[in-house]
């Protein structure tokens, strides 16, 4: 039928015909179009690679994911995966057990570090597993907020207020550094690394859960949400941000929603870029967790 319809076009026009035909026979039958997807995928993540590997990633100003934190933790506390929400309150060591792979016992009395601790969700696990415990973030709001949750538990702990790309060098070191969803959003997640191997003792851990590339169809979707809200609220300011997803999401979904697209800089990697950053930093053992598009990662110190 086709050859029928073509028979008695015009030579310019059939030939228009069949390309368009042959482009959608490529789209709907797949024909060679994952092969290009893939293609223009891995030439993106080693374009960002080399960009890292070559500092040319660091003159973001940092000051404006800096304050989007702080706005965060003083005024957006209740959520899924909060110290609000009684669910995560209640299984909160649970996930630290299962994300280090470490025994319940294992954590009295080591040291440990939450380096960029938030309003302390994790901070509040490592206290009632016993840690001896320091909470470490980028300003004295955070803190501030971090503590009001923290001594209700009437355990101590220590606090260090710096941004950890100006963490001086230190005699100080830890059984474990926690670092969960930090670096991504520091401009300088390799020098990041590079500060926090110099903080872990020998044979010490290391967790980091870092934002990984889209894979499945879900991760694409997921992250042209983030990136539609972006760029809808790039010119606003943090308390329009909130109204707006106030109107478009759940309660218990802002925080999680402000988190994805508030934040300036918001670094993805891949697995193994990860793991070579770590093994130049001595770190062994390096394990990925939790099979997700967020890598969970534990590793061991040299």
């Amino acid at each position: 039928m086709r050859k029928l319809i073509l028979k008695f076009l015009p030579k310019k026009i059939k030939m228009l015909l069949k390309k368009i035909i042959s482009i959608f026979q490529d789209f709907f039958f797949h024909k060679n179009i994952n092969d290009k997807i893939d293609f223009l995928i891995n030439e993106t993540q080693n374009v960002k690679k080399i960009l890292r590997e070559n500092n040319l990633n660091t003159k973001y100003d940092t000051k404006p994911t800096q304050d989007s934190f702080i706005y965060q933790w003083e005024n957006l506390l209740e959520g899924n995966d909060l110290l609000t929400d009684e669910n995560f309150k209640n299984n909160v060591e649970n996930f630290i057990i299962n994300s280090t792979e470490l025994d319940k016992n294992w954590f009295k009395n080591k040291k440990v570090l939450d380096l960029g601790c938030g309003m302390g969700r994790f901070s509040y696990g490592f206290l009632n597993l016993g840690a001896d415990l320091t909470i470490l973030d980028t300003d004295e709001k955070i803190l501030t907020t971090t503590r009001s949750f923290l001594e209700k538990t009437n355990k101590k702990f220590k606090t260090i207020c710096c941004d950890i790309l100006e963490f001086q060098k230190s005699t100080e070191q830890y059984d474990l550094v926690w670092c969960y969803g930090v670096l991504h959003h520091t401009r300088d997640t390799y020098k990041g690394i590079k500060i926090i191997s110099d903080l872990v003792k020998q044979q010490g851990k290391l967790f980091l859960m870092l934002y990984g590339h889209p894979t499945t169809r879900e991760d694409f979707h997921e992250i042209a949400k983030y990136n539609y809200y972006r760029k809808k609220t790039e010119f606003m300011n943090f308390e329009k941000k909130k109204e707006l997803l106030n109107t478009k999401f759940e309660k218990n979904e802002i925080h999680g929603m402000f988190d994805a697209i508030s934040p300036k800089i918001n670094d993805l990697f891949t697995f193994s870029e990860i793991k070579n950053v770590l093994m130049r930093n001595n770190f062994i053992n390096i394990k990925q967790i939790l099979i997700h598009r967020n890598f969970h990662i534990i590793s061991t110190k040299k």
